[in-house]
């Protein structure tokens, strides 16, 4: 698993976004983007946008509770 610094706002959220399996080729299919976008996307959650996060969550099976409790605002 790769190393992401604690001081990133959205790093809990990619903590679990990778903890449930989501490589980036099953991202880009879960997003119907490109695997370039997804990858940036997965390495920046903050651009995802809510629908982006309904169709993950789905696809994925994550509770939105945990989505609510990976997103701290700043």
């Amino acid at each position: 698993m790769p190393y992401i610094p604690s001081d990133k706002p959205f790093a809990e959220m990619e903590r679990l976004l990778r903890g449930y399996g989501l490589t980036t080729s099953r991202f880009a299919r879960v997003l119907g983007k490109c695997e370039a976008t997804a990858r940036y996307k997965l390495r920046n959650p903050g651009y995802l946008t809510l629908y982006d996060l309904q169709r993950v969550c789905r696809e994925a099976h994550i509770p939105a509770e945990e989505i609510r409790g990976a997103v701290k605002f700043q």
